[in-house]
């Protein structure tokens, strides 16, 4: 046997530069490099392909909330909590995340129903003074709804995070 490997490595001498492509430090970089693909494919694998569809759409829809005004995101929380989702993992992330953006909606309307009444006041409007009176309380349910989504949100990053790991993307890829 150890003469059959001899006259093969021979021969893989003889015919050049492909041989050469086929053995030694290239052929284990190949090696190496199809491991490597097979570990980062690994995470993919390790739930199925409905999960990763799923992963995939919450994501998606977490994401999409960034940036779009309060009653459009409001509307669009409420559709990704009635978001089906069949893995427990993917139910505990979008339950958090719709909690913090929920508190954050909350915390932006208490804001701007408090600043509206104020600037009418300022303004010189006939603001009634049950109206005044309610601004201390709106804006202190600004800040508890801007405390829960401070708690809120380690959790949600960390079930988003963990999903982008699983499936392979980073903060802003496109699926």
């Amino acid at each position: 046997m150890a003469e059959r490997l001899r006259s093969g490595a021979a021969s893989r001498r003889r015919r050049g530069s492909t041989a050469v492509a086929r053995s030694g430090p290239a052929r284990s970089g190949l090696r190496v490099a199809s491991i490597v693909a097979l570990l980062l494919g690994a995470p993919l694998s390790a739930c199925g392909e409905s999960e990763q569809n799923e992963g995939r759409l919450l994501l998606d829809r977490i994401e999409a909330l960034e940036g779009l005004p309060v009653p459009v995101r409001a509307a669009l929380i409420e559709e990704l909590s009635e978001l089906p989702l069949r893995s427990e993992a993917l139910l505990t992330t979008r339950d958090r995340c719709v909690d913090m953006h929920r508190a954050l909606v909350l915390a932006e309307q208490n804001t701007a129903e408090a600043r509206q009444i104020i600037t009418a006041a300022e303004q010189g409007g006939d603001v009634p003074p049950a109206e005044l009176r309610r601004v201390p309380g709106l804006l202190a349910g600004s800040d508890e709804a801007v405390e829960q989504a401070r708690e809120r949100r380690t959790e949600c990053q960390r079930g988003l995070s963990s999903l982008r790991m699983r499936l392979g993307r980073r903060r802003g890829d496109s699926p």
